[in-house]
C-alpha cells in the first residue's frame, strides 16, 4: 500500500489538473522565447553552451546534439515544477537553443513528469492548459530569465 501512495497522489494531483483545464493542443505545447542581444553569432553560442553546463547538473540532463555551425544545441533538462497544491515534481523536457547574429531563440517541449507504481515508471505528458500554462511556463520563464542574465551579463577580463 505505502508503495501505491505515491501513484494515487500524482494520478489524483494530475486528474484533477486535467478535469479542470482544457487539453493543449500539441503543436501549442512549446514555450518559446527569443531574446535579441547585440553579440555575434559565435559569441552567443559559446554563452548558451556555458549556460547549459551550469544550469543542469543532473546527469540525466545532457546535450543531446550540438552544431557550432548550425548554432543550435538541443539538451534534455529535468527542473523541478510546483503544481495541484504547491506538489513540487521533477519535470523532464527538451530544451532547444537556436544562435543567430544579435539573436537567440530558445524552446521548451515535450515536458513530462514520471509516475512510479511498483517500482515500474512510466511518462504521464503534460497537455492541460492548468500544467502548461500556469505550472510550468513560471519556471520556464525563471530559465529563460537566468539565460539571458547570462546573455547580458558582463564578461570579466581575467
Amino acid at each position: 500500500m505505502k508503495r501505491l501512495f505515491p501513484f494515487f497522489l500524482t494520478t489524483i494531483l494530475l486528474a484533477g489538473c486535467a478535469s479542470s483545464s482544457p487539453v493543449v493542443p500539441v503543436d501549442q505545447r512549446v514555450i518559446e522565447k527569443v531574446f535579441e542581444v547585440q553579440k555575434p553569432k559565435a559569441e552567443l553560442y559559446v554563452l548558451c553552451m556555458d549556460w547549459v553546463v551550469k544550469s543542469f547538473k543532473s546527469a540525466k540532463a545532457v546535450i543531446q546534439y550540438q552544431d557550432k555551425e548550425a548554432g543550435k544545441i538541443v539538451g534534455k533538462g529535468i527542473m523541478v515544477v510546483k503544481y495541484g497544491m504547491g506538489i513540487p515534481m521533477d519535470t523532464h523536457f527538451t530544451l532547444t537553443i537556436e544562435v543567430k547574429d544579435n539573436k537567440i531563440r530558445a524552446s521548451v517541449e515535450d515536458a513530462f513528469i514520471l509516475v512510479s507504481v511498483s517500482g515500474n515508471s512510466s511518462e504521464s505528458r503534460l497537455d492541460s492548459d492548468f500544467a502548461i500554462n500556469k505550472c510550468l511556463r513560471p519556471a520556464v520563464d525563471n530559465l529563460y530569465a537566468s539565460l539571458y542574465a547570462m546573455l547580458t551579463a558582463k564578461s570579466s577580463e581575467w
